[in-house]
This record gives structure tokens, sequence and C-alpha cells, in this order.
């Protein structure tokens, strides 16, 4: 006999994900929203198994309506409730206050009411339900939220206690989620600690299957409403919206900074190699012992090229068997074109987690992703002409020592700082590829090498070759990998010997995530100012800034998508930019104005950024991509 479970609020969101979950583990489903076209989509993947009826649970009928699908669905072992509205109401609009109450209370209680009548005349049954933990306590940005979520945590705890006084084997789940990335709280609000929706809906199955009476959703959420409940009402009343947000990221940092096993390295790729090529349909094998939960991402962009979007590749999850290995099937057809990260996410129940960053080169794919230089002229650039530009689409001009060629593969003319050597391009250790539109710096290290990796700058051991004469604009676009030890950078230099210059980092990213790593999504922007001295006679300091990446308009790390890293000097200001958005600026530097720049690109891999090396589960290698590299001067200061 087939199990029986209908979802009210099952058109996106964790409705939609239990929905599929519970579809993969065979349940019959009656599925309801009040829009009929993403049910029927979902209906389309198993018909035979699937009832659609549109329901609005704020309409009268609401009841009625879930009466006639549990009639065509031949009957209800399972309801779940996952319809609910919230938003932050901080000038207390009575449209938004009555809206929320209508939903999350009158229409809550009606169909839970319809679903416990059901089950009482069955004489058994399941009912779970969304709730939040925003019940918890009074939230004054969402009064009518946080009141509603209150209500339905105590309406369920008290027909609980009903079903248990008149002898009905009910049983109930009170599910209570942090903040979920989902449309209910698509507002551009900065909420800490966000879930992803498919470990939410896997957590809420469990907690099913377990039938759990209160599931907190996580251990992080678990911790934070319980400080929450030791806080007094005088304090509470007077605490601000501020003040409970750093309570979250409190909570957020000290899982974070946990050294005891919570990071760990058990994610392995068998197959495909990393930094290959691919094409067609492609199966990952992968073993991770100890994970529980798996999930494989990436991001690609939309069509209007405007901002990449997250795309989950195995919406299921990743099924392990009791060697811990298992599979996925990527459709190189449907992904773009070109260099590709394939984040695989793992975590378990006692908190451990991991990050395996897999590295591809999509052969076939759509060419959806952003290449090549653009026609358009950066802001920052306007009144500006190019003076400098390589797309990468041609044969590469990198030599030993920059003469006769177009990049010197060295820093000139002393410092090489890497802790796996730059190698030339003459050599077996090579580590230049080009291919499409693309630069390509393989780091790669032999069974008993010291490893290769590599770097050019514009100019030769001599100083001969292109430098970028202030005022100007210089920017390139690029994307590495985020593991123990990389170190992509974009700098300049004004000085190639030793003394006094300036140095100005555009990009300088440190890769890695666990114990003793950076564990950071952002990258550094830092003005070296080199043996200069102010007016007493003290060293100039060296100002520096870490620019969060995810916070920006693209939302992306630089180890997820490409991004374009710029720098304008001009007489007044150094101003860096990050997809041609200002990000920090200071006052311009004497040097860094009055001479010009050598640009350098490299991949580094450990050496002198003091961070470790790890790149084994990597077979020893990585790549950094390069798309172009262009530069802008003002011909007349």
């Amino acid at each position: 006999m087939h199990k029986k479970a209908i979802i009210v609020g099952a058109s996106s969101g964790i409705g939609l994900k239990v929905a599929k979950l519970l579809l993969a583990d065979g349940w019959h489903l009656g599925v309801a929203a009040r829009r009929e076209e993403p049910l029927l989509e979902l209906k389309a993947s198993a018909p035979e198994r699937m009832e659609v009826m549109t329901i609005d649970v704020t309409k009268p009928d609401a009841g009625e309506r879930l009466q006639s699908l549990i009639e065509r669905l031949g009957g209800m072992d399972l309801y779940f409730h996952a319809s609910g509205i919230g938003k932050q109401n901080l000038t207390l609009e009575e449209s938004i206050e009555l809206n929320t109450m209508e939903t999350n209370a009158v229409g809550f209680t009606r169909m839970i009411g319809t679903a416990y009548r059901y089950f009482a005349e069955r004489g058994s049954g399941h009912i779970a339900a969304i709730t939040s933990i925003a019940g918890t306590k009074g939230l004054g940005p969402a009064p009518a939220y946080s009141a509603t979520k209150a209500l339905q945590a105590t309406y369920l705890q008290s027909l609980e206690q009903q079903a248990h006084q008149r002898g009905l084997n009910i049983c109930f789940t009170d599910i209570r989620p942090g903040f979920v990335d989902t449309a209910l709280l698509n507002d551009n609000f900065p909420y800490p600690m966000m879930m992803r929706p498919e470990k939410v809906a896997r957590d809420i199955v469990r907690s099913i299957y377990r039938r759990r009476h209160v599931r907190v959703i996580d251990f992080r959420y678990r911790i934070l409403t319980f400080l929450w409940r030791l806080i007094p009402n005088w304090l509470w009343r007077r605490m601000k919206l501020v003040s409970i947000i750093l309570l979250l990221s409190f909570v957020s940092i000290v899982n974070a900074q946990d050294k005891k096993g919570r990071w760990v390295e058990s994610i392995n790729v068998l197959s495909p190699t990393p930094c290959s090529e691919i094409s067609g349909r492609v199966k990952v094998s992968l073993q991770a012992k100890g994970m529980e939960h798996l999930v494989a991402q990436c991001y690609v962009f939309d069509a209007k090229h405007t901002k990449p979007q997250k795309t989950v590749l195995t919406p299921y999850g990743i099924k392990l068997d009791e060697n811990g290995v298992g599979t996925f099937l990527l459709n190189a057809k449907k992904l773009p074109h070109g260099p590709l990260t394939i984040q695989i996410i793992g975590d378990n129940a006692t908190g451990e987690h991991d990050l395996y960053e897999l590295q591809l080169y999509n052969t076939a794919g759509k060419q959806s992703q952003i290449a090549g230089i653009p026609d358009t002229i950066p802001s920052a650039a306007q009144g500006m002409q190019l003076v400098y530009s390589d797309d990468f689409d041609g044969p590469l001009s990198i030599s030993r020592d920059g003469r006769g060629a177009r990049y010197n593969a060295h820093k000139p003319t002393f410092g090489d700082f890497s802790g796996w050597p730059f190698c030339n391009p003459e050599g077996a250790q090579n580590p230049f590829m080009q291919k499409d539109t693309y630069l390509i710096i393989r780091a790669r290290k032999d069974d008993g090498a010291r490893g290769s990796t590599g770097l050019i700058a514009t100019v030769d051991m001599n100083g001969n070759g292109f430098r970028a004469t202030p005022p100007c604009y210089m920017e390139c676009r690029l994307m590495a990998q985020s593991a123990p030890g990389t170190w992509p950078a974009f700098w300049t230099i004004t000085n190639i010997n030793r003394g006094e210059g300036d140095e100005l980092d555009i990009i300088e990213a440190y890769g890695g995530w666990g114990e003793g790593n950076p564990n950071s999504t952002g990258y550094w922007v830092t003005s070296h100012f080199w043996g200069q001295k102010d007016e007493k006679g003290e060293p100039l300091k060296h100002p520096g800034k870490l620019i969060e990446m995810t916070e920006r308009r693209l939302g992306t790390s630089w180890s997820q998508t490409f991004h374009t890293y710029g720098l304008r000097i001009d007489s007044l200001q150094t101003t860096y930019y990050l997809d041609d958005e200002e990000v920090w600026s200071h006052p311009t530097n004497s040097y860094s104005y009055e001479q010009p720049h050598v640009l350098l690109i490299n991949y580094a891999i450990g050496g002198a950024s003091g961070w470790k090396v790890n790149l084994e589960r990597y077979n020893n290698t990585s790549e950094m991509y390069v798309d172009y590299l262009r530069v802008f001067e003002q011909r007349n200061k």
C-alpha cells in the first residue's frame, strides 16, 4: 500500500523541495497552492502518482477543496502545511498585517483543522507544518509574522494535547527553520546564516520519518533560540533589529570558528579528473566518507548576462552507498561553454562539513558565459583611450625573460614568491595554455617534484615592454579555484628593482576552507608604498581592505564565477573597482601618479602568502582562467 501525502504550498520553496523528496521515496502526492502552473510542471514528473488542486488558504472554501483533494488521492496519511507569507513592516502598514494574519493565522487554522478532523475520523495520521523560529519571541520588525508563527506553534501543541486526551493516534511535527534562501526572504535584506532550501527539505523529511514533535533547523538556530529564551523581557523589548542580527552573526561566527571537527576533507572526486575537459552527458563519481548530505551546484549567468544564478545540479541530493561512494550526472550541453566551477557541499548530523571545488572545461554547452573583451567602455575609463588590450584568443607570446615576447614569465627583475615555482613556457613544466578566449595558468605538482605554476608581466627583465601611465584605468577578468594554498593576483609595480616604489594589488585572493585556511569568499585590495617615509620619518603604512564579494552586485565569489577587477589612478585618488563598481579608494601616492606601472597576473601556490598548501585531493592540479586584460590612458593630463 503506497503512502499518501498532501502538501499545501507545494508550488515553490521548501514545499516544492519536500514534494520532490517524497516523490523520490515512492509516495503518492496531492499537491496544492494558489498557482496551478508550477503544480502541473511537478505533476509531469510523476503523473500517475500525483493529484493537483488549486487552493487559496485564505478563501472560505479552502477546507472543502482540501477534502476533495483527499478523495481524489484516495486518502491521506500525511498532511504537510508549507503555505505562509511574511514581510518586515517597520511602519506597521495595515494591509501587510491583515494579509499576514489571513494567511498565517486564519488560513493555517482552517487547513490544519480540516486535516485534524479527517485524521480524527480515521483514528490516526500525521500533521506536519512549517512554523518558524520567529515565533520564539516577538520580533518588532515583523509583528504579524512573528505573532502568527507563535500562534501556529501553540495551536499545534494544543491539538497534540487534545488528540492525546481523545485517544487519537495523530502525530504532530512542528518544523521551525531559521532563514532559508527562498522567495519569502527575497527582499534584499542581508539575512545572516541563510540556509539552502534543499538542505532544509531533507531535514524536514527526515524529521517526519522520525516523527519528531518539534524540529528547529539547523543546530545554529537551536543555539540561537536557546539564547533568545534566556533574554529577559525588559531587555528584549529594548533590543533593536541590529542587536538581534549581531546575535545571529555571533552564533554563525562561533560555529565557523569551532575548530573541533567541524571542517573535514571528506569529498574526493574519482572522475572526471579535475581540470579536464567535458562534453555531452558526464557521470561524476565521488567518495565522501562520513558525509550524510551532499549537493552539487554551480553558477550560471542569466539570459541577459546580468547576474549569475545558482543552479542546483542535484536537486534530490547525492545518494551515497555504504562506502560513501555516489554519482550524479552533468549535462554539459545545458551548462555554459568554457571554464566551470562545480561546488560539491557536504555535511552530517555531527556538524562536520566540507566544500570541494571541481574545475572543468566545458567544450560543449551554451555560449551563455560572458567571454571576451566587452564593447563598452568602463565607467571609470570614460574620457580615456584604449592603449593596451589582450583577449587571449590567439597564440600566446610569453618567454622566460620577456625578451622577444609580449610577456615575461617571471617578476622582473627579482622576487619570485610562489611556493610552487613560476616556470618557463619553453620546458616540460610549461604552465600556460590558451583555449577559446582564455589564458589558462595551470598549477601542478608531479610526484617528487617541487611543483609549477605561472606569472606574466608586461615588461622583460630589462624593463622594456608595456607600462600604464597615469591618469589611467586598467582591468582584468579572471576566475580561479579556492583551495588550500591558491593565491591568484592582479597587480602593478612602479619599480622593478629594489628600492622605493609602489605596488598596487588590485586583487589578492587566498583560497581554502577549514582549519588553518583563510575561509573567505572575499579578496584583498592593498596599496604598498615600499621604502617610503612620511614627513615624520615614519615608514608609510600599507592601506588595504577586504572586499566581501557575496555582498556585491553579482553575489558570487572569485572562485564561483568570473569577475572584472579594475584600478583607476589619477592625480587625486587611487580607486579600486569590482565589476565596474567602486569598492575602495585613497589619496594617490606621488610614486603611483608620477611613475608608470608594470602589470602582473599570477597564480601563486603557497610561498610568501604564508598559507599552507594542500591540493592532494585535486590531483595536485589547479587552474586560473584569465579572460582579458585592457588598459585605458588619458592622453592629455
